[in-house]
């Protein structure tokens, strides 16, 4: 996987839950996670 190291602004309050939601431990893997499951979704229709 190609990794580049960006900058963008979250709600560390809800990028925090969206963590424990998903199951993972930062909010760099939950945001990852959360966009798998977008493409992932999309490729169904």
């Amino acid at each position: 996987m190609a990794v580049a190291l960006t900058s963008i602004r979250l709600d560390k309050r809800l990028a925090d839950e969206a963590a424990e939601v998903l199951g993972v431990k930062s909010r760099t893997a939950a945001v990852h996670a959360a966009l798998r499951e977008i493409v992932a979704s999309g490729h169904d229709e």
